[in-house]
């Protein structure tokens, strides 16, 4: 992380610490041979995402600089590590920001693409649903959206040419900065030592190296399957009643909220004042922005669950869960959508005061719908 920060050759770093991070596939072992021997359960990035410590690498290139005072994913012991220092300012030949625009940028299109194929898993975890609601405060990309107001509604996920779109323009834009960065490092290639002595050395001596190599990828291959029959199998909670899942759910709906309104916290007011961030399809007071078909497309967490609520109709199973009932009531706090929220909840109004006694959420929802009727 203190690499991240202070280090004016961003290509450099980029090739010895990020590189590996940009594969969104599963990583594969093989023998000898050619042989398959393990495949990894998650692609390098999602093991970084969900880990305790690893998710805070991302975080702090998500979050703007400002907004890392506020939220508060360091240690206190390892907070001193990252204080400005000056001696390094005075002799740097780039500014913290645009170190950080450039590794962003690196690292935009593999993240966009493991939020959408993972975005479950994510939602789900303590660790990783940090790194969604980051990426997806910052960016707002519509398809990722869409992705997770499926998936909190109930509805099968869709992969179409929107998403490959999406996953191209930012492929594009890593490209451009790639190009714009040819010339400003000179990175001679290091020739491989141990490869060349391997292929001077003596054949008996290679194939023996081999044999070492393949045995231990059995061993490991062989641990980890040891592992996944250890791990007791976990019947999940519906995604709309996760903690975690509810919790990013309430931020995303609660930022949207503070943004139509103009009254955002600390945090809030770093991220929109943050050069890398793009707004939603929302302005403030609940203005729409743009023409009609970005409108339709939207990049709003609020009008995007909205219309997966009226494409599933499960409203009645919302309104019997206390979780559920607190994500609505978030929701029908969001000016542009209260309307049409009233117009969806209103032929449900018996069974909602029913449920008003039998838990907290649906009092809470209940009483929004009578203030809003008075």
């Amino acid at each position: 992380m203190r690499l991240l920060d202070v280090t004016d050759d961003t290509v450099n770093v980029q090739k010895s610490l990020l590189e590996e991070l940009r594969t969104t596939a599963c990583v594969v072992k093989y023998s000898a041979a050619g042989e398959e021997l393990s495949r990894s359960a998650l692609p390098p990035l999602m093991t970084v995402a969900l880990h305790p410590c690893g998710h805070r690498v991302l975080l702090r290139l998500l979050l703007p600089p400002t907004a890392t005072e506020e939220v508060h994913y360091l240690e206190p012991e390892d907070e001193a590590l990252f204080l400005p220092h000056v001696a390094n300012q005075s002799s740097s030949k780039k500014t913290a920001e645009l170190r950080r625009r450039e590794h962003l940028a690196f690292l935009r299109a593999p993240l966009l693409t493991l939020c959408g194929r993972h975005c479950e898993q994510l939602a789900r975890s303590r660790c990783g649903s940090k790194v969604l609601q980051a990426a997806l405060l910052l960016w707002h990309p519509p398809a990722l959206i869409r992705c997770l107001a499926r998936l909190v509604a109930g509805l099968p996920a869709e992969v179409g040419e929107e998403d490959d779109e999406e996953e191209r323009a930012a492929v594009e834009e890593d490209g451009d900065y790639e190009d714009s960065q040819q010339g400003d490092y000179d990175h001679p290639e290091e020739e491989d030592e141990e490869g060349e002595a391997l292929q001077e050395g003596d054949s008996e001596a290679q194939a023996l190296l081999a044999e070492l190599a393949e045995a231990e990828d059995e061993l490991d291959a062989a641990g980890d399957r040891k592992e996944e029959e250890k791990k007791p199998e976990v019947a999940l909670l519906p995604i709309e009643e996760d903690p975690v899942a509810h919790a990013l759910l309430k931020k995303l709906l609660a930022v949207e909220l503070a943004l139509e309104t103009g009254k955002g916290t600390g945090v809030d007011q770093a991220l929109w004042e943050s050069p890398h961030w793009q707004p939603p399809s929302i302005s403030k007071k609940g203005k729409r922005k743009g023409s009609a078909k970005e409108e339709e497309e939207g990049g709003s967490v609020s009008r995007q669950l909205l219309r997966c609520l009226e494409e599933r109709d499960c409203l009645p199973q919302w309104l019997r869960r206390n979780r559920p009932c607190f994500a609505l009531a978030e929701l029908f706090k969001v000016p542009s959508v209260s309307r049409s929220l009233f117009t969806l909840l209103d032929p449900h109004r018996k069974l909602l005061a029913d449920q008003a006694s039998q838990h907290v959420g649906g009092k809470l929802l209940n009483g929004l719908l009578i203030a809003s009727v008075e």
